[in-house]
């Protein structure tokens, strides 16, 4: 099966991105002192790690502390450790519950990466009109479709990808069925795919 690539082109931004600054007291709270020098992103990587059984790097924490200027904002999924470090489900919830929502200079779009993720982890994404999908990750950036409502793609497809993007579409180069390769497919061809996220289980069992 060739693996399937999703090219996504956005225009860069020249937005420095760095933790609002609700979140980022929030942050210096859990830790228990605050964070005032780059150095101190050593030990706060481990403490996240500690918590969340998931890395942030150093150089990352810097960028997002403030530390070092940059234009790379940093993913939805490292934000969403951020949240969970502070308790909260994702980003978007913390930002709600802090009251800092739309303040960041610069919007990220959810964005999943097939490796950061673990066998097993369940995905589900949206798009127009009406339809929903939730796909389990099996590992070598291989995913199974384990619930399908109104798409093309059946529960038991497969089909390789690298990464899923909000607001884009997702292209698949080969979808598989019943070990017969189906051929290309494209979810969201208008608008992109809509209310990507994790879940804990399938909404319901798999057919």
């Amino acid at each position: 099966m060739k693996e399937c690539f999703y090219f996504c082109h956005m225009t860069n931004s020249q937005h420095h991105f760095a933790l609002p600054n609700p979140i980022r007291v929030e942050v210096e709270k859990k830790y228990g002192q605050p964070v005032r020098y780059p150095k101190d992103c050593i030990a706060l990587s481990e403490a996240i790690f500690d918590k969340c059984r998931r890395r942030i790097s150093e150089s990352t924490l810097k960028r997002m502390m403030g530390f070092v200027k940059g234009i790379r904002a940093p993913r939805r999924y490292t934000l969403d450790i951020i949240a969970q470090y502070l308790d909260h489900t994702d980003y978007l919830e913390l930002e709600i519950s802090l009251g800092v929502q739309g303040d960041s200079e610069y919007r990220i779009p959810m964005q999943i990466l097939a490796y950061d993720l673990d066998p097993g982890m369940l995905i589900c994404f949206c798009y127009d009109p009406n339809r929903q999908v939730i796909v389990r990750y099996q590992g070598n950036h291989l995913f199974e479709v384990c619930e399908s409502q109104n798409s093309s793609l059946q529960c038991g497809d497969s089909f390789k990808a690298v990464q899923f993007v909000e607001n884009f579409p997702l292209y698949l180069s080969e979808v598989t069925r019943n070990q017969t390769s189906l051929g290309p497919f494209t979810a969201g061809k208008a608008g992109g795919i809509k209310n990507l996220r994790f879940l804990d289980h399938a909404l319901t069992d798999p057919q």
